[in-house]
């Protein structure tokens, strides 16, 4: 084979590399959207603020954990500063997927940037605690998973707290305290 033909067969591999890159993003699961192709975009790593800042949290949910009732979530957003201009809270841990929160969202369609990446071993990953309303996702709050135990195993994925979701305080000796979904009649 000539060097010309060599050449010519390497920048073609190369272009279709490239190609294969871009349409892909940084990786299978995270395609680049073209615009116009969803309604609403949402950057996990935003500063945007809507709801409130939300350094206190984290800390608010232990703080109330340590109370004897039930609490609906309006009260523990509402004691972390939050405003009461919310309807669903998601919970984004590592290796979530765009579908899966849309359907918490409701089936609204989001260009995702910046979602938690996959789980990695021993090593703590950034999870979110993202709140929305009207289907469309507002503000996301950091935490690290799996060692910010908040909320107890039952807030899951999958959960879909709302503000009117009841928890109540889960108090171990030795364990840090935490709140739980409370039981459904």
């Amino acid at each position: 084979m000539s060097i010309k033909n060599r050449r010519c067969r390497a920048a073609v591999v190369a272009s279709a590399l490239l190609a294969a890159i871009s349409l892909t993003g940084c990786g299978a699961d995270r395609p680049i959207a073209k615009p116009g192709d969803c309604p609403t975009s949402f950057d996990f790593k935003s500063t945007d603020a809507p709801l409130g800042k939300v350094t206190s949290l984290r800390a608010t949910v232990r703080t109330l954990a340590l109370s004897d009732g039930p609490l609906a979530m309006r009260e523990v957003t509402s004691a972390a500063g939050l405003r009461d201009d919310w309807d669903k809270m998601l919970v984004a841990t590592p290796g979530v997927k765009g579908p899966e929160l849309e359907a918490g969202l409701g089936g609204t369609k989001v260009c995702w940037k910046n979602l938690p990446r996959s789980y990695n071993d021993d090593v703590p990953q950034t999870a979110y605690y993202l709140f929305a309303r009207g289907g469309k996702p507002l503000q996301a709050v950091r935490w690290l998973f799996p060692t910010d135990k908040e909320f107890d195993s039952s807030v899951t994925r999958s959960s879909v707290l709302t503000p009117e979701t009841m928890l109540v305080p889960v108090k171990v000796p030795g364990v840090e305290p935490c709140l739980k979904l409370a039981e459904q009649p």
